[in-house]
């Protein structure tokens, strides 16, 4: 190692820690994903790796998360970090294969774009699972580089990156062929990340079953100390028979009378659980009428809630309509997804973020809107949950008014809040915190008395 190697690497480490603590950014989807899937397992819960879609599950990731997700809402900030600083590593790494193989100069170049690359950049300040992995495969490369065939010290490095992604596995397969096929050491290595990574789907997801276009699914959960995994394989073997009588012929009556199923779609519904409390009422939006209150069904939601106001004056707002909607749905990562979609449909510098508003404003309304200027658009900071606050100045024939979409994610709910000014006049910024802030506490309130199986 050159003199002034490791003073370099601790600078460019000490520059990633203050950029990571001083540039605002967020997950992207998949690791949110792995943050709530993290909490689950702290809480002694399995992940909903089931969850509506949800992205590939990355075992030794979901481990990190559910570390960083011990300083609670501020974990979003440290697995950023712990994939900047990787950035870092994977620079570091680059220098070192190319001076191994090419020389210092060619290292330095190669170091250089790595370490000014955009997209790896972005993937690291979104906090992107490929970030760290690269920077394991890389190592290892660099250790073989330097000591070709080294063995142990490379596959125990590539054994970790196949814990992140399953790409590992060929080149470690193809290191211990390298190395030699009678290294029996290697070769428990090489298989030790697939196996893990297929135990925790058995864990996690149970048994498929599969025969040509069929595809059937079989979890057990057990109330007793039994394991359920045993459970989930004998069913596994009796449904696995009864799909092949099916196929053959052989069975054609069904195993029990199922209800019918009768979706309508917009017809009112009787609610899973009462989530009613988690949604505004008059007192919060300055005692307006609840012009529809009403439970109704949806795709994904086990139950939602929706509420309409009438105007009303809240603060110095003067408003012209309130929407509030709650749904509960399956799994906390089902929420967190649904506010990753918002938060990453509505980017701030996409222009079709303005068409969107005019095409889903003017449609139902049948109201052509002549302008539209973004006032306000940022992550809320919410007690007990997170949200997402998009504010526009709308211009219409009737003139001008602000409208702002709230979006709230705590525990298994997700909730909306659609405001309108009344025309002429625009929404206070403290008023709308102060209805995103009640609204939070009260979906954060009703998740306390849900059940799991709720």
């Amino acid at each position: 190692m050159r003199r002034g190697e490791l003073a370099v690497v601790a600078a460019l480490a000490a520059v990633a820690l203050v950029a990571a603590l001083l540039v605002p950014t967020y997950p992207n989807y998949d690791t949110c994903f792995h943050l709530v899937w993290g909490r689950e397992l702290m809480h002694g819960m399995k992940p909903d790796f089931k969850a509506y879609a949800a992205p590939t599950e990355h075992p030794l990731f979901l481990a990190l998360c559910a570390l960083v997700g011990l300083v609670g809402t501020d974990g979003e900030r440290l697995i950023v970090l712990v994939c900047v600083l990787s950035l870092v590593a994977l620079v570091w790494a680059t220098f070192r294969v190319g001076d191994a193989c090419f020389g210092l100069w060619p290292a330095l170049a190669g170091a250089v774009f790595v370490g000014s690359s955009f997209a790896f950049l972005l993937y690291a300040a979104r906090a992107y699972v490929d970030v760290p992995f690269l920077a394991l495969v890389l190592w290892a490369a660099a250790l073989e580089a330097r000591a070709p065939r080294r063995g142990l010290a490379v596959m125990a490095t590539l054994a970790v990156a196949g814990l992140l992604r399953p790409e590992a596995w060929v080149l470690a397969g193809a290191y211990w062929l390298w190395c030699g096929w009678r290294r029996f050491d290697l070769l428990a290595l090489a298989a030790a990340a697939p196996l893990a990574w297929c135990l925790v789907d058995l864990w996690v997801t149970g048994v498929e079953v599969q025969h040509g276009p069929l595809l059937a699914s079989v979890g057990v959960m057990r109330t007793d100390a039994a394991p359920a995994n045993a459970t989930a394989i004998a069913l596994a073997r009796t449904l696995s028979a009864r799909v092949q009588g099916v196929l053959a012929g052989r069975v054609r009556a069904p195993a029990v009378e199922l209800p019918a199923v009768n979706e309508t779609g917009k017809q009112a519904i009787p609610p899973a659980v009462a989530i009613s409390g988690a949604a505004l009422r008059s007192s919060d939006v300055g005692g307006a009428s609840i012009t529809r209150g009403e439970y109704v069904s949806g795709q994904t939601a086990v139950s939602a809630y929706v509420r309409e106001f009438g105007g009303a004056k809240v603060g110095r707002s003067q408003l012209m309509s309130v929407e509030n909607d709650i749904s509960l749905l399956s799994s906390d990562s089902g929420a967190t997804a649904m506010l990753a979609g918002v938060r990453g449909a509505l980017h701030p510098s996409a222009a079709a973020l303005k068409q969107l508003i005019r095409r889903q404003y003017a449609q139902p309304n049948s109201v052509r809107l002549d302008s539209v200027e973004i006032v306000r658009q940022r992550t809320l900071k919410l007690t007990g949950g997170h949200g997402y606050e998009v504010v526009a100045h709308l211009t219409t024939l009737f003139g001008q008014f602000d409208a702002a979409w709230i979006f709230v994610s705590s525990g298994r709910l997700f909730g909306t809040l659609h405001v309108t000014s009344s025309p002429g006049s625009s929404l206070a910024e403290a008023d709308l915190q102060r209805m995103s802030l009640t609204l939070a506490k009260r979906m954060h309130r009703t998740c306390l008395h849900l059940t799991p199986a709720a």
